[in-house]
């Protein structure tokens, strides 16, 4: 049962006897998208060279799946890195207008 499906996340709980391959009809993607059964990272096979699979064991299990290239989290800690250079920047080059209006004022 597909309990959540959005463009990045997938969450499918899947109940069986025995250990099971389970297998999304989703393009195998090895560039970023992983797998979590029951909070714990799995592999992810490439199925019939175009399909995504897990080995899901005996039971009643969530499979989670995701998608968080690697390159996202490069951007994001660039884009992080970028902000706080800006800022610090900023704030560098207003200390000393601030402290000239502070001087102002206290005159």
């Amino acid at each position: 049962e597909i309990s959540r499906y959005e463009p990045n996340y997938i969450d499918v709980r899947v109940s069986t006897d025995a250990p099971t391959l389970l297998v999304l009809s989703e393009i195998y993607y090895p560039g970023g998208w992983q797998a979590f059964i029951d909070d714990k990272e799995v592999k992810i096979h490439n199925v019939n060279h175009i399909l995504r699979g897990v080995v899901a064991p005996a039971g009643t299990n969530t499979v989670h799946f995701k998608l968080e290239p690697a390159t996202y989290k490069t951007s994001k800690a660039m884009m992080t890195g970028s902000i706080a250079i800006v800022y610090t920047a900023l704030l560098l080059g207003l200390l000393p207008v601030i402290r000239q209006f502070v001087k102002k004022n206290n005159s």
